[in-house]
């Protein structure tokens, strides 16, 4: 959970334009006072310097930074595949306001996939999830796929307490 103060920024997930490294993402959704007004920011919401309404009380928000992790794993592809973003579970709310975002997307993706999917586009898995490693089976948009990947990697045990070797670098 961060605490955020007076003049830090919010954006609701379809006002961020650029998103960076750095960037706090919202899990679940936050109660903020903006201005005169209490306002309630879903899931997939930033906390970025890029964003234009101003929180006006500190509040408590639960969050993820932005990182791109060395456990993210990038694979190109050459299949275009168009669908709605999915999410395969319900343990992340995060993804279901991707879902919301976009009615349909175009993409270009790695169909041959390792792991368990955790989100799909289409019928297609487009991030999974394998021993830790989180698979991102595509590499348009991928500021928002490593924003994606960063709440994912959050959910994530830690692989050292269930036997799996720790083939990231996070301390």
């Amino acid at each position: 959970m961060t605490y955020i103060n007076t003049y830090d920024k919010l954006c609701f997930p379809a006002e961020i334009y650029k998103i960076r490294e750095g960037d706090r993402l919202l899990l679940h959704p936050a109660t903020v006072k903006i201005g005169h007004s209490i306002v309630t920011f879903p899931p997939f919401s930033f906390l970025s310097n890029s964003c234009d309404n101003e929180v006006s009380s500190p509040a408590w928000i639960d969050d993820v930074e932005v990182r791109n992790h060395s456990n993210f794993k990038f694979l190109g592809g050459n299949e275009k595949v168009r669908g709605r973003l999915a999410p395969t579970t319900s343990a992340i709310p995060t993804l279901f306001t991707l879902y919301h975002l976009w009615d349909e997307l175009e993409l270009n993706i790695n169909t041959h996939y390792e792991g368990i999917p955790i989100l799909t586009l289409g019928e297609i898995p487009i991030l999974t999830v394998l021993k830790g490693v989180v698979h991102i089976c595509t590499l348009e948009m991928r500021n928002v796929f490593t924003a994606v990947a960063s709440v994912v990697n959050y959910y994530l045990p830690d692989w050292d307490k269930v036997g799996v070797k720790n083939n990231y670098n996070i301390p």
